[in-house]
Order: C-alpha cells, then structure tokens, then sequence
C-alpha cells in the first residue's frame, strides 16, 4: 500500500510539472478572413457554380455523416459542401510578413 500511494504521488508530481510548463499559442482563427484580401465562395454556391468561377480544386474529400459534408481544397482555402451547397470557406492562416 505504502509503494502505490508513492507512486501516485510521484505520477501527480509529474503531471502538475508537465502542466506547468505548457506554452500557450494563440491563432487568430475568427481574424484570418478579415485579414484575406482574396476571393473565396459564398455560402448558398452549388458544386458546378463554384467549380465554374474557381475552376477544379487541388483535392476533393468526399462526403462523410449525416448530412453528408464534403470538402475542396484550393490554394489558400477549403470549402465545405452540405449536400451540393456551400455552407462555410475556410481561408489558411498565413502568418503575416515582418
């Protein structure tokens, strides 16, 4: 009894340790479309509509769930599909430039 209350003491000692030097990073998700001058999808666009303005993607990810989403990806954003509509573009962070 005595060795398995030492070694739950030493497994929390390392844990608090562990937790204590954690770094936090911060990414400014909700800012990266703010940021981006560049033109993406708007929700609502069908599949052939966006192909038509934004020509093929570099991949296609095919639908997965219930509703089936799906997803393109192009250089600097993803789209997601519901069905055969937009519902949400995802433009890559790209640290700015110093």
């Amino acid at each position: 009894m005595k060795k398995n209350t030492q070694f739950c003491l030493a497994a929390v000692a390392l844990l608090v340790a562990t937790a204590t030097q954690a770094d936090t990073v911060a990414i400014p998700v909700g800012q990266q479309t703010m940021q981006s001058t560049i033109s993406v999808p708007r929700s609502g666009m069908s599949k052939t509509s966006v192909e038509r303005q934004y020509g093929a993607p570099v991949n296609r990810q095919a639908a997965v769930g219930y509703p089936p989403i799906s997803s393109w990806s192009y250089n600097g954003f993803t789209v997601y599909f519901e069905y055969d509509r937009v519902i949400h573009t995802v433009v890559e962070h790209r640290p700015q430039q110093n």
